[in-house]
């Protein structure tokens, strides 16, 4: 499960904020793996495809945001 840090104006991220407090947890026995990514280019991928790799999941979830979704314009 994959959420991001903080980018352009805002404070916080509610999708890496959502991820760091799902950290270590179990869900129907399956154990969540979490990882709150960068936002430069690149940069989620080089460490969201090493996971992947190592503990070869059932599913991946990626969660975002959209700054246009946060600020007034």
């Amino acid at each position: 499960m994959t959420g991001f840090e903080p980018w352009e104006e805002l404070d916080s991220n509610w999708s890496g904020d959502l991820v760091r407090t799902l950290e270590g947890e179990r869900i129907g026995g399956a154990e969540l793996v979490t990882a709150v990514l960068p936002v430069g280019y690149g940069e989620d991928t080089a460490i969201v495809f090493p996971l992947v790799e190592e503990h070869d999941p059932s599913a991946v979830l990626s969660f975002g945001l959209g700054i246009s979704s946060c600020l007034n314009v």
